[in-house]
């Protein structure tokens, strides 16, 4: 695997379930964090966040921060716009999990 696939998979896990960071409420984490402790580059980072396909990362309005959009395990509220649902959901899954999730709903216990 690519170095900027093993990094971005580090960095989805930095900003969504580091419970080690002191998170600010909207979730942000500082590149220079990031950088300094962490093993990125600017370039890395951004190469990341620009590239990865399902936009799971976004930058503050000058860039000295990023974080994740969705995803968390760690208590952040990064502003999503509430909506309401289609009449249809679509989920996918492994076949494994599929009657516990019928009884108890998505959870984060699915493995």
């Amino acid at each position: 695997m690519s170095e900027i696939i093993e990094k971005g998979k580090e960095l989805a896990f930095l900003l969504r379930h580091d419970k080690e960071y002191d998170f600010p409420s909207d979730g942000w984490r500082t590149i220079e964090d990031l950088v300094a402790n962490h093993g990125f580059t600017e370039e890395m980072i951004e190469t990341i966040v620009e590239t990865n396909n399902k936009k799971r990362f976004e930058y503050n309005d000058d860039k000295t921060c990023v974080r994740a959009r969705q995803g968390h395990s760690i208590n952040v509220d990064v502003d999503l716009e509430e909506v309401v649902p289609t009449e249809s959901l679509y989920h996918g899954t492994s076949t494994k999990v599929v009657d516990s999730i019928l009884k108890e709903g998505i959870n984060k216990n699915h493995k």
